[in-house]
């Protein structure tokens, strides 16, 4: 009973954020045209993927994440699907570092892109001006928002709002949104590539006290850390977000499974437990069993 209770609460406590926060004026998802996506993540474990299965990705639908525009290996993949999430890549107002980055990620997806692609913002960026009228200039280019509003509690109504587009679960990582993109778009097989999920491990605490973190990608062979970053934040409030993360990716599981999906993740060093681990190399070459 004090179970039921707490997630009827978590629920209002939702919808409340649902009516705050969320755009009702909900865009359309394009349709998946293949039954298999394989997801991109931008974890180190990526780069053996892409040294042994490069020709083989070129062959199946792939959606991208934040960084991956500014690789070399963008261009060539050409992934029909690409989602931004960090605030970094929305936002008007920055630090100096923080706008070249977006700057660099944006400037690359409207100069490389010359194949159709859907390109996912949240729906709060406070740029959407700036946005359409930058990739009005790319005509391979179709804007989607979508709403990152956090949706929890009871399966029922989280499922509801899901499918409706009013929020998703908990979303501390680009790869919540991507997947909860891919389910509504309609993709039944879905893989990732290089989520290793290792948040923990590039954090560490100053002599002052102060929580740093470095940045662990694919294609940075320095795995030292140090250029991190300090930021303002608490230990435990950045261990309570990759906490919640982590569940958000749980409760993803189950809509997959709601919507006759299934999600699979290629990362043998992932820290993630929800999902089956499976050989990216048998994946190129079969499909996942129901």
């Amino acid at each position: 009973m004090k179970q039921l209770i707490l997630e009827t609460t978590k629920s209002c406590l939702s919808l409340f954020r649902i009516v705050k926060n969320s755009t009702f004026k909900i865009d359309v998802l394009p349709k998946a045209e293949q039954k298999k996506l394989i997801i991109l993540a931008t974890g180190p474990s990526l780069k053996s993927v892409l040294d042994t299965d490069f020709e083989a990705l070129k062959q199946h639908e792939l959606m991208a994440v934040n960084k991956f525009s500014t690789r070399k290996e963008f261009a060539e993949l050409c992934p029909r699907q690409y989602v931004l999430l960090d605030t970094v890549f929305s936002t008007k107002n920055n630090t100096a570092d923080k706008l070249k980055i977006r700057d660099d990620v944006l400037t690359a997806l409207l100069k490389e892109t010359t194949w159709d692609m859907n390109l996912f913002f949240p729906s709060n960026t406070d740029m959407k001006p700036e946005l359409e009228q930058m990739f009005a200039e790319n005509s391979h280019i179709q804007l989607h928002y979508f709403n990152m509003t956090t949706v929890d509690g009871l399966n029922a109504v989280s499922f509801f709002c899901y499918e409706k587009g009013y929020g998703m679960p908990f979303a501390g990582n680009v790869l919540v949104s991507a997947l909860w993109l891919a389910i509504n778009m309609g993709y039944k097989e879905i893989i990732l590539a290089g989520a290793d999920m290792s948040m923990h491990t590039i954090a560490h605490v100053t002599r002052e006290n102060q929580l740093c973190l470095g940045d662990v990608y694919y294609y940075k062979t320095d795995r030292s850390q140090s250029d991190c970053v300090v930021i303002d934040q608490k230990v435990d409030a950045y261990f309570f977000k990759i906490a919640k993360t982590f569940e958000a990716f749980g409760i993803l599981k189950q809509y997959a499974a709601y919507n006759h999906a299934s999600i699979a993740n290629s990362s043998m060093e992932s820290y993630l437990d929800d999902f089956e681990k499976v050989e990216i190399s048998e994946i190129l070459r079969g499909s996942l069993k129901g």
